[in-house]
């Protein structure tokens, strides 16, 4: 199949949804705005506008008629994806907005940010209905029943609350936090203490299997780890990324996962791993890896029907992935401004020169910052 390609505006690409009939995909990007895709065909079908910074999440509701977008403007918001409009705006967080999820019913809808924990909402009043304090929360997903909230953070651990009681369900031991990724020494700086089972470092991105009984977390670490929600015990671990972790997703099926990897800090430094990586559930051995982003991924989902993985990077686009095959269905590439289409072969992507030209002046700027005395 011949690549497509959209040249719409140079921005990370942070999040990526599929609806639930699987014809439209959702993105969030560093644009501050949410747009959506045609699946079959990549054309551009709408563009929500309205957040003040970048949009970090977005999540349809179980009936395909919302969509949800959290943003680093510390506010919620939920559009009319028939009409584009905005049907309310949430906006208790006190920092930026990670991770938005509905509730299976689609009567709630789940938030977590940085520093200010988890914030769940009644939709039909729009007023928060509860707090929980979980530190800075880079992740979040309702249990099939929805009573429960799983949760991934900066602490390094993984949480299981009880939305009712407002407790800590389980709690997913082992989790060490370490320092920070430093881009300029190319290095992580291990902790002095280990732990035999758990993640060293944060965990970005956490799911349920289909059926429940499964919790899939990747990390800074490099590693993703599969947890048993019943006993809380690590079932394996997977091992192959070269980078951090930052998006994990189970396919419909539960048969496999995919996993995108990469560190942002990384991104102007030629990063070692950008790949997506398919792997199979029962043998932890990689399936798929796929190639051909340019910086990390922040964000992988499966289609509802299982048969396309999509992605979504920092260097400004989404790419839409045969699963059986492994071949690159469709490009869609976020640009600064509205522009004219430029080419695109399989092994090739030609940028105008005013990209080239900023490219430049950005890795002059980190150059001149690595050498200036500490």
């Amino acid at each position: 199949m011949d690549v497509h390609e959209r040249n719409w505006y140079r921005s990370s690409v942070n999040s990526v949804a599929f609806s639930p009939d699987g014809l439209t995909l959702a993105s969030g990007s560093d644009n501050t705005k949410v747009t959506l895709w045609d699946v079959a065909t990549g054309e551009l079908k709408a563009t929500f506008e309205g957040h003040k910074e970048g949009v970090t999440s977005v999540a349809f509701s179980p009936d395909g008629l919302t969509l949800a977008s959290g943003s680093r403007d510390h506010s919620i918001k939920l559009w009319d994806v028939a009409t584009s409009a905005i049907k309310a705006t949430l906006g208790e967080h006190d920092f930026g907005v990670y991770s938005v999820v509905f509730s299976p019913d689609g009567t709630s809808l789940a938030s977590g940010g940085a520093f200010s924990g988890i914030k769940l909402w009644d939709l039909a009043t729009g007023d928060m209905k509860a707090s929980f304090a979980d530190g800075s929360v880079h992740s979040l997903v309702f249990s099939l029943d929805g009573l429960m909230l799983l949760i991934g953070s900066t602490g390094c651990t993984i949480n299981l609350w009880d939305i009712t009681t407002g407790e800590v369900k389980m709690r997913f031991e082992g989790h060490i936090f370490g320092p920070p990724y430093n881009p300029f020494r190319d290095e992580f700086v291990a902790p002095q203490s280990t732990t035999v089972q758990g993640h060293k470092y944060e965990v970005k991105s956490v799911a349920f299997s289909p059926n429940g009984s499964t919790i899939a977390s990747g990390s800074k670490d490099k590693t993703m780890k599969l947890w048993d929600v019943a006993t809380g015990e690590l079932k394996a671990t997977f091992e192959g990324h070269t980078d951090g972790i930052n998006s994990v997703a189970f396919s419909p099926d539960g048969l496999m996962l995919a996993s995108g990897g990469g560190l942002w800090a990384k991104m102007w430094k030629d990063a070692d791993d950008k790949t997506v990586r398919l792997w199979d559930v029962e043998t932890g051995e990689v399936r798929t890896v796929l190639t051909g982003h340019r910086s990390p991924i922040n964000s992988v989902a499966f289609s509802p029907d299982g048969l396309i993985i999509a992605s979504g990077s920092d260097d400004g686009t989404i790419k839409l992935w045969d699963v059986a095959t492994g071949e690159l269905k469709v490009t869609l590439v976020h640009r600064g401004d509205l522009i004219e289409p430029v080419f695109h072969t399989f092994d090739k992507l030609v940028y105008e020169e005013k990209d080239i030209h900023w490219l430049k002046q950005r890795l002059a700027e980190l150059a001149e910052k690595s050498n200036a005395p500490e």
